[in-house]
């Protein structure tokens, strides 16, 4: 025994003294051999480039088969979107409404429009878990720990809803957790005080976001104050102050209705399976809700006509740009060749705006476009961070991309590379339950077709170039705002280069970080 403690001290002592014992094998020497895989060895001559003279071969050319969801409908009159896949034991189900997330729209029974109480219903989902009829909060929690399911809620522009991921065998208990969540929140007011004062801290932090103060400029500047849109998901701190707990219930209650609700499903299991399933859990009677919820309105908002919008951060050293207007709505017709337009334009890294501000002139580091459609309005953004010093300059490459979409046909080679970028990322939104979910969630809450992905390659393939041509001007030649967060005293001079479509000077509009404004002009 002494010998051994002896022995390891000294081995310890070694250790330390940074000396390492030598390995009882010795490393074998390097060698320009490697073996094969039949066993033989290859041996790489020195400058051997041969295989560099020839680019290699395309592979085989990426084949689409989305799937097409089964569909039907629940005694309550709730929809289900099912999409079996049964190569895992796992099934993702998500309940969606198509009530979105920015605030209620005041189309129930009562028309009661009085406090519209912006962020009401991004925080009545976000308080769905923290208390039920059966469970507090740290009950839910462990409860849904114990079968081991991934969980959540969701607030966006388009939709609310809860979600769940479990294995095939916990399904039914799952189901159980999620009914409890969706339909029986009990709103705690302490939970309330606990997460209002969460959100706060969250919305007064945004002042030191660029993107974030973009955003809002964005919204407050292109939309009407009577729209929706116009507002921010989770409310300004003024707004989060001022909500109160029957605002908050009121905005769920106006959600959670079964003829706006729809289950989205995709995994192991069959419709035979779960249709009892979700009978048993979610037999809630029908509502006198509408169908669909209110059109929401959309228009010019804070600025009209082309303008620019600024909001000061002082000492930045990255100004956030961006042109914005008013977009298509989700059901547009053209939303084939707009998707396509985009990715020429702004959407993708090789985008005719990514190689100018980027790649020529090392303005940024990505600037990228993008068309929000939305269920009753929309929004084209394109834009990025930007060094502050070349701000203006930023703006002007901007504003000449944008007037040359409109103006020059594309090129076939654009276009064709567009088409493949689209469909070569696909199968990227098929991989996991997780993401067909959110596919089948596309076509619930925007009413499209069940087989609109798997149609979706032969109408790209008939887009063409005057297609692309056509959609930029009839969809960019609108009210343009240029929305510009970063140091005003390093920015305003910059601007005197930008000018408006016949060379006039444009007016400037102040926001403070949360989009509202400041003085009419600040010149």
């Amino acid at each position: 025994m002494k010998r051994v403690i002896v022995a390891w001290a000294a081995t310890v002592s070694l250790v330390a003294c940074g000396e390492y014992p030598q390995p009882v094998v010795p490393i074998p020497p390097l060698t320009s051999e490697i073996p094969s895989a039949s066993g033989a060895a290859f041996r790489a001559e020195p400058g051997d480039d041969s295989f560099r003279a020839s680019a290699p071969k395309p592979g085989d050319a990426v084949k689409v088969d989305a799937p097409v969801p089964e569909v039907f409908t629940l005694r309550s009159g709730i929809k289900v979107y099912l999409i079996e896949r049964h190569d895992l034991p796992i099934v993702s189900v998500r309940l969606a409404s198509k009530r979105s997330g920015a605030w209620y729209d005041c189309n129930g029974p009562t028309k009661d429009c009085a406090h519209p109480a912006a962020g009401a219903r991004a925080f009545a989902v976000a308080m769905l878990e923290q208390g039920t009829k059966s469970y507090n909060a740290l009950q839910m929690s462990d409860a849904f720990e114990a079968i081991g399911a991934q969980h959540g809620t969701w607030a966006d522009w388009d939709s609310t809803g809860v979600f769940i991921k479990v294995t095939a065998d916990q399904l039914g208990k799952g189901l159980d957790l999620m009914a409890e969540v969706a339909l029986r929140p009990t709103f705690p007011k302490a939970e309330f005080d606990r997460l209002r004062v969460r959100r706060l801290a969250s919305a007064r932090a945004e002042k030191d976001s660029l993107s974030a103060m973009a955003a809002n400029a964005i919204a407050h500047s292109v939309f009407d104050p009577g729209a929706s849109d116009h507002y921010s998901l989770s409310g300004s701190p003024a707004e989060l102050e001022a909500l109160k707990i029957d605002q908050v219930e009121r905005a769920y209650r106006d959600a959670f209705t079964p003829n706006l609700l729809g289950f989205l499903i995709a995994g192991d299991v069959t419709r035979a399976a779960i249709t009892p399933m979700l009978e048993a859990r979610f037999a809630i009677p029908r509502s006198g809700f509408h169908d669909k919820p209110a059109q929401r309105k959309s228009g010019s908002g804070v600025v009209r006509a082309r303008a620019i919008v600024l909001v000061d951060k002082p000492a930045a050293t990255q100004s956030y740009v961006a042109l914005a207007l008013l977009g298509p709505d989700a059901h547009t017709t053209d939303r084939d060749a707009l998707a396509l337009m985009n990715v020429i334009l702004g959407g993708s890294f090789s985008s005719r705006v990514n190689m100018n501000l980027r790649e020529k002139n090392a303005y940024t580091y990505g600037a990228r476009s993008r068309f929000s459609m939305r269920q009753w309005s929309g929004l084209f953004t394109v834009g990025g961070n930007m060094v502050a010093d070349k701000t203006g300059a930023a703006v002007v490459e901007l504003l000449a991309e944008f007037d040359k979409i409109q103006a020059e046909p594309a090129t076939e080679s654009e276009l064709t590379d567009a088409r493949e970028s689209i469909l070569m990322a696909l199968p990227g939104r098929m991989e996991s339950v997780m993401e067909l979910g959110s596919m089948a969630a596309d076509l619930f809450i925007y009413g499209y077709k069940e087989d609109e992905l798997r149609t979706l390659p032969d109408r790209l393939a008939k887009v063409t170039i005057a297609d692309i041509q056509r959609v930029a001007k009839q969809h960019l030649n609108k009210d343009l705002h240029i929305v510009i967060v970063g140091d005003k005293a390093k920015v305003l001079p910059q601007l005197e280069s930008v000018k408006g479509p016949r060379g006039e000077t444009l007016p400037i509009a102040e926001l403070d970080p949360w989009g509202k404004p400041l003085q009419e002009n600040v010149k």
